[in-house]
């Protein structure tokens, strides 16, 4: 079991002009963050803009930040939904990438 502890800040999404993900621009961002001393990571929160992520997005979002992080820190999955189904469905994605909780 990981024991969370210390400053783990909510990850912001990082959008192209277009509206688009940017993945490239949400990466460095997380690389800073970790660079900054963080102890992990949260997403998403308020700060990505969650309410603007479809869910496609939000799993290939959690995806990415499993293979981004490759186990450097922890990061936390937000699974929250007003529908059941799709909370279950980010709970599954988180614990695919490797998220200590949700």
């Amino acid at each position: 079991m990981t024991v969370l502890t210390g400053v783990l800040p909510i990850l912001p999404t990082i959008f192209a002009a277009d509206g688009a993900l940017d993945e490239a621009g949400t990466q460095r961002v997380l690389e800073d963050v970790m660079a900054s001393g963080a102890h992990g990571v949260v997403f998403p929160g308020l700060a990505s803009e969650y309410e603007h992520l479809a869910s496609a997005e939000r799993l290939l979002m959690t995806a990415r930040l499993g293979e981004w992080i490759g186990g450097r820190m922890p990061f936390v999955i937000g699974a929250s939904s007003a529908s059941g189904d799709d909370a279950v469905r980010y709970a599954e994605a988180a614990a695919r990438a490797g998220a200590a909780a949700v």
